[in-house]
């Protein structure tokens, strides 16, 4: 399998796993809500996720929305809510 890999990689292809939702969520939260965290590192987290994951990109893209709007930034949750 590492083979595979390393000849994949050295083609220029590479695979790409879409990491679980439920994980996204729990770093974008820790990033939005602990005292040491960055509010828009976990709007970017939420939006890669809803843009570009495979596991409940849905789910992603409403949470970012609701975050957006805690920022009151009604507009750009709107865009998300509609995806």
């Amino acid at each position: 399998m590492a083979v595979l890999g390393a000849t994949l990689t050295a083609t220029g292809c590479h695979q790409t796993v879409s990491e679980p939702y439920y994980l996204i969520l729990d770093h974008a939260v820790k990033e939005y809500f602990l005292p040491d965290g960055d509010k828009e590192k976990a709007l970017e987290l939420l939006g890669n996720g809803c843009s570009g994951n495979d596991d409940s990109p849905d789910l992603l893209c409403y949470n970012a929305g609701i975050l957006l709007l805690r920022e009151d930034r009604p507009e750009e949750a709107l865009d998300y809510f509609e995806e």
